[in-house]
């Protein structure tokens, strides 16, 4: 199997992966908040996956456009990049949650996540916006990557208050507390769910259609 057929398919199953569990975490938000009794473990459990799913798409992307010949790595060290920041995230996102239980780690790890978001997901829109309605860089080579690359860093962007609020839900399911508030916070995850199923069904698209 080739390089462009095996990322081609695993670029196809993340993005399966990640609108399936946008859609799960966005229904099981809405009947949290509608239940009589509050529970927020589906919704965590949907945005565990979806987290993992969306970090992992950059760099197979990063792969998949670069069989393609439609992505140029300016300098030989950058191409590594695209593979180790998502690395290092995954790793820092997945301890991050699995130690939040212990208030001195997430205290440590809870920054570093947010600041690896910020970078790639600024460094996306930067890249996608700057070939779009700028013309600055010659990186990417269709307008429909430059989309795609504004639209993942995006999202990337919206899951730094998303996972605030995924932290809160797991300190009152911890507790064992849940009232309105958790409700208030099912209904905030709700929406992003939504946002982020119809952003990605719009990327899905441009990497079909491949408009002009």
């Amino acid at each position: 199997m080739s390089v462009y057929t095996a990322s081609l398919y695993l670029h196809l199953l993340l993005y399966a992966s990640l609108l399936g569990a946008e859609v799960v975490r966005g229904w099981a938000a809405h009947l949290g908040v509608s239940a009589d009794r509050v529970s927020a473990s589906p919704v965590l459990a949907a945005a565990a996956i979806a987290n993992v799913s969306l970090i992992l798409l950059l760099p197979v992307g990063f792969t998949l456009a670069d069989t393609l010949e439609a992505y140029r790595v300016p300098d030989s060290a950058w191409q590594y990049v695209p593979w180790l920041l998502p690395a290092l995230l995954l790793i820092v996102s997945l301890a991050a949650d699995g130690l939040a239980h212990r208030p001195g780690v997430r205290r440590v790890l809870g920054p570093m996540d947010v600041g690896l978001r910020l970078v790639l997901g600024l460094g996306q829109v930067w890249d996608g916006t700057t070939v779009l309605f700028f013309r600055m860089t010659h990186m990417l080579e269709a307008d429909w990557l430059a989309a795609k690359f504004a639209i993942y860093g995006l999202i990337l962007l919206m899951t730094i208050p998303a996972r605030s609020i995924e932290q809160r839900l797991r300190q009152s399911l911890a507790s064992g507390a849940a009232g309105d508030e958790d409700r208030l916070l099912l209904g905030r995850l709700r929406a992003v769910a939504v946002c982020n199923v119809l952003l990605v069904l719009l990327v899905a698209w441009l990497g079909t259609a491949k408009p002009d």
